[in-house]
């Protein structure tokens, strides 16, 4: 069986001006749910280097991002974040401590019998795959272990305890893969069933620089089943040591290098009252990127999206909270993953369009109305998606979002893309990323179009905005 890790999300900003569009402006479990977003300002809005600036840090030196502005015995008196929507059921608590920080990769000293045979595994699957073969990380190694002590694991869990456990073991790489199995008997027999399934996940992380893994498996259960999981993930970014926890008012820095061809950072952050803000970013060199954050004054979770591109157009490198004033949780609520179905793709559209809406009234802005022209576009570009097996705002075949959507006239327009299994949880997946997030609650959109196209892999779903 396999199982995608967290959302991976993206997002590009376009103006539009005098009709113009210019840059700058046991049972299988589903894969992983990804968006990319099309983040659109109008014209005299700041742009993302000219977003909310933050003041100087506190008590945070250039590059280190290590500190909390707080000793650790008035963090330890802090209260612990909780969410909003509080879940009821039973609590999972990893049996690694919680990292303090987002960082680099952490080489490991040595392998354990299952890290070794998954080794050799992944070179005879690298091999197939024209690659080379991935490294150990330990916190891969970490994440796959919790996943494997998951209850009910072949069952699956919800989105929001793969969020947990990324963030737990500090990991900001929302491109995270897994693929895993029960066995009750060898080890190295269970890991050459799935050798398929793992040469699926290796190709499908082609893109990027160093591809890395780590491995875990299970206590032995009832009738001898151990859980094997195998963590993939392929680097697009480094970061320099971004604290998890940040006294409320304090400053801290988020550094980092892109792998390329991405380049043009860029930082946006959704503050603990929703709302979605850019922060100025330096770029040091093409491929690295400085910014300062300053918690809010009132405790609560921030949430940071980085933001790059390439030929192929924007993505998310990297999302992550980080908590001001609090302690992230160390437990989370284990539930069923809730699919959700749909009947047809229409269907699947209605339910984005009414979820969206849904969306922006707990925001208390008003509904957007349908227009048939940004669904046929949006329809347009999904079913090219599906079909041509890539997911971009730039097409191979139709362009990049710009032509794609010339035939849209408007003040202002944007996109989002999402691919999972779900409409409900791709849409959970767009508002979780703060570019996402905020074309869906822009108040300058009137309009809105959803196109929704599928295929083995999964629902592709186009959201197209726009503002006449």
């Amino acid at each position: 069986m396999s199982r995608g890790g967290a959302t991976a999300l993206a997002a590009l900003v376009v103006l539009v001006c005098a009709g113009l569009a210019g840059a700058g402006c046991g049972k299988k479990k589903p894969k992983v749910v990804e968006g990319d977003g099309v983040k659109v300002r109008t014209v005299d809005e700041p742009g993302p280097s000219q977003g909310t600036s933050t003041s100087a840090s506190s008590g945070t030196g250039p590059g280190t991002g290590t500190s909390t502005g707080a000793s650790a015995a008035e963090v330890e008196s802090w209260p612990v974040w909780t969410p909003a929507l509080v879940k009821h059921g039973a609590a999972f608590a990893p049996a690694t401590p919680p990292a303090e920080s987002y960082d680099a990769p952490v080489a490991a000293a040595g392998m354990d019998e299952f890290e070794t045979l998954a080794s050799a595994a992944l070179e005879r699957v690298a091999q197939r795959a024209g690659v080379a073969a991935p490294v150990l990380d330990v916190r891969l190694s970490a994440l796959a272990r919790s996943q494997a002590a998951l209850p009910e694991s072949e069952a699956g869990a919800s989105r929001d305890v793969g969020r947990f456990l990324l963030e737990h073991h500090g990991i900001f790489d929302q491109r995270v893969r897994f693929q895993g199995a029960g066995s009750n008997g060898s080890l190295a027999a269970a890991l050459a069933s799935y050798e398929d399934g793992l040469l699926e996940v290796v190709n499908a992380l082609k893109r990027g620089g160093v591809l890395r893994f780590g491995a875990g498996v299970s206590p032995t259960r009832e009738g001898g089943m151990r859980m094997l999981w195998v963590a993939l993930s392929r680097d697009i970014m480094t970061l320099q040591r971004v604290p998890r926890v940040v006294a409320t008012g304090a400053g801290f820095e988020v550094r980092g290098t892109l792998v390329p061809p991405l380049g043009d950072a860029a930082l946006e952050v959704t503050g603990i009252d929703g709302q979605v803000s850019s922060v100025t970013v330096t770029h040091p060199t093409p491929e690295s990127f400085a910014a300062t954050v300053t918690c809010p004054a009132r405790p609560g979770r921030i949430v940071l999206e980085v933001l790059a591109s390439d030929s192929s157009g924007p993505m998310v490198a990297g999302i992550f909270p980080v908590y001001c004033g609090v302690r992230p949780p160390t437990s989370v609520v284990v539930d069923e993953l809730e699919l959700g179905g749909y009947t047809d793709l229409a269907d699947a559209e209605r339910q984005v369009f009414t979820r969206l809406n849904a969306d922006r009234a707990a925001a208390n802005l008003p509904a957007l109305t349908w227009s048939d022209e940004a669904a046929a576009v949006a329809r347009a570009h999904s079913q090219d998606m599906a079909t041509g097996g890539f997911f971009a705002h730039v097409s191979p075949t139709h362009g990049d979002f710009e032509a794609r959507t010339a035939t849209l006239s408007g003040r202002a327009k944007g996109e989002n893309i999402g691919m999972g299994q779900s409409p409900a949880g791709i849409q959970s997946s767009l508002m979780g990323s703060p570019g996402h997030r905020g074309n869906i609650l822009s108040p300058d959109f009137t309009e809105l179009g959803v196109g929704a196209a599928s295929n083995a892999d999964g629902l592709y779903i186009t959201q197209i905005f726009r503002a006449p």
